[in-house]
């Protein structure tokens, strides 16, 4: 069968909640490609108006009054057509919890996912079916020749007999590895898992491995399965109890089902499992304000191109897919920035992290994909960007911002907003302590001790001198500098002032702009007062 478009939603009314809880909800499916063979069969959601060979299945379920769920399946063009139970078997929709026991879903016993899987193979009639009792009959014939097991045998036997005496209450008992009937004996199977050779029970590994064992198993069950063209896997949090390289490994092989007869939806918390997903692949849902309803963005509707797409895919990397669970992103250009913003927002009695802001080094310039994500159509989340004006100081004595922070200030719009330092991070950040750099001398002091007691000892004759000679000393350890302030502030140190332009940053990013966290208008280059 066809695949399931990314274009699934889940809707929810906020004029039916009640109690906390929305009363209904609304989860559509669009699936493409549908073979001609299949075709008849879904008839009744069949929907043209998505293009040739789609069909449209959609759920609703209402909670009623007393609290019961009232569910209905919807499909076709307008949504409306009831679905023939034909084309309703023809999906199959299987769902595993955040909290599932890998390990009790693969115990011997009558729920043991791997009796199911080899019943599956060896259907009523198969020849497999009979070899299993033969080997079980034979088994058991060869056990009762060991005289360790009939002594064994034995005594229970006597012992069960005087408990029960001869008359109607007499009980017997024997030894066997099982009874030799087909269902008993694929419901005592076992699974060993383990690295390389060394297999081992379920007890002695860790949860994660047993979790990818009881993935693979019931992947392995729901392909076996011809008789429904279209499985759909829903999966919470598939990254629990996992290393994070098999997080990754995990995630490419699910994305590697794509174009096979199963389909996996997944939702995750971890920027790690994140990272190593297709970008187009992703959509991310945010809760709104009180009585809105969630929302789902897909990245795949971010106004990008194919070049900026694959920009992102190659530096979405864990850190940056951090960006993706935030209420907010300030995107910087480099460590510096990343490991001194949050300590400044210490400093002015935010907490970051708290807030759910992200800071997000683009590693340079390259703030353009990052900040498509946040463009109409794309993410809602407040994007902050603080970047370098790079000025240079023109024929009337004017700083004059780069072409390339220019172009990046125009982009400011609704939720983006670009903020651009007086010349560079670090030129502010001295020009504004000129006249108290000692916290900067002494962190400067523990990269180039020589150079800052140089610099202590020299008199400038502005703060505009005494912050080009700083640049200059820390132009090539810029994060080595960063660190040893950010040590310093986290020690207890306050003797500092913050930039404009990082101060306003992170109050654009911690104060929603309908409220003018800041006080200036979009796009606004910052300067010192």
């Amino acid at each position: 069968m066809g695949r399931a478009t990314a274009g699934s939603q889940r809707a929810t009314s906020p004029s039916h909640r009640s109690g906390g809880a929305y009363r209904d909800i609304e989860i559509s499916a669009v699936f493409s490609e549908v073979p001609d063979e299949h075709l008849g069969s879904l008839i009744s959601i069949l929907a043209p108006s998505f293009g040739p060979a789609h069909a449209r299945l959609k759920l609703h379920s209402r909670l009623s009054a007393d609290g019961r769920p009232y569910t209905r399946w919807y499909g076709g063009d307008l949504g409306q057509n009831e679905v023939e139970p034909i084309a309703r078997e023809a999906i199959r929709f299987i769902y595993l919890p955040a909290l599932r026991d890998a390990t009790a879903e693969l115990r011997p016993g009558v729920t043991n996912r791997l009796a199911h899987l080899v019943s599956s193979l060896a259907p009523t009639g198969h020849a497999d079916r009979q070899s299993l009792v033969d080997i079980m009959t034979n088994a058991n014939a060869d056990l009762e020749t060991v005289q360790a097991v009939i002594s064994a045998s034995d005594a229970v036997k006597d012992r069960l007999r005087k408990i029960t005496g001869q008359g109607p209450f007499a009980h017997t008992s024997k030894v066997t590895f099982s009874e030799a009937r087909f269902e008993r004996i694929v419901a005592s199977l076992q699974a060993l898992a383990g690295m390389g050779g060394d297999l081992g029970r379920l007890a002695d590994n860790g949860l994660g491995y047993n979790n990818l064992l009881f993935i693979a198993v019931l992947l392995s069950l729901i392909e076996s399965d011809h008789a429904v063209p279209l499985n759909l896997l829903l999966i919470e949090e598939p990254e629990a109890h996992l290393h994070p390289q098999l997080q990754t490994l995990l995630m490419k092989y699910l994305e590697s089902l794509t174009d096979s007869s199963t389909h996996v939806v997944a939702t995750t918390h971890s920027p790690q499992f994140a990272s190593a997903a297709e970008v187009r692949r992703i959509t991310v849902l945010r809760r709104g304000p009180a009585g809105a309803p969630v929302t789902a963005h897909s990245l795949a509707a971010a106004p990008l191109s194919a070049k900026a797409f694959a920009h992102l895919r190659r530096f979405l990397d864990v850190t940056k897919s951090s960006l993706l669970f935030a209420e907010a992103v300030l995107l910087v250009e480099g460590v510096a920035e990343q490991l001194l913003l949050p300590r400044f927002a210490y400093l002015l009695g935010f907490d970051l992290p708290e807030a759910g802001v992200s800071v997000v080094s683009v590693d340079g310039l390259a703030f353009d994909p990052f900040i498509s994500l946040f463009d109409r159509g794309g993410l809602p989340q407040r994007c902050v960007v603080l970047t370098d004006s790079d000025a240079s100081v023109n024929d009337d004595g004017q700083d004059v911002a780069s072409t390339t922070a220019e172009a990046l200030v125009a982009r400011s719009r609704d939720n983006i907003r670009v903020l651009t330092t007086e010349r560079t991070f670090e030129w502010e950040l001295a020009k504004v302590n000129a006249s108290a750099p000692q916290a900067l001398l002494d962190a400067l002091r523990q990269v180039k001790p020589r150079v800052a007691t140089r610099l202590g000892g020299t008199q400038f004759p502005d703060a505009v001198a005494f912050a080009d000679s700083f640049l200059a000393s820390v132009e090539d350890a810029k994060g080595r500098f960063a660190q040893e302030l950010s040590d310093m502030i986290a020690a207890g140190r306050r003797d500092l002032v913050i930039p404009p332009g990082a101060s306003a940053a992170i109050l654009a990013a911690v104060e929603p702009a309908a409220e003018g966290g800041t006080g200036q208008q979009d796009g606004e280059t910052t300067r010192e007062p």
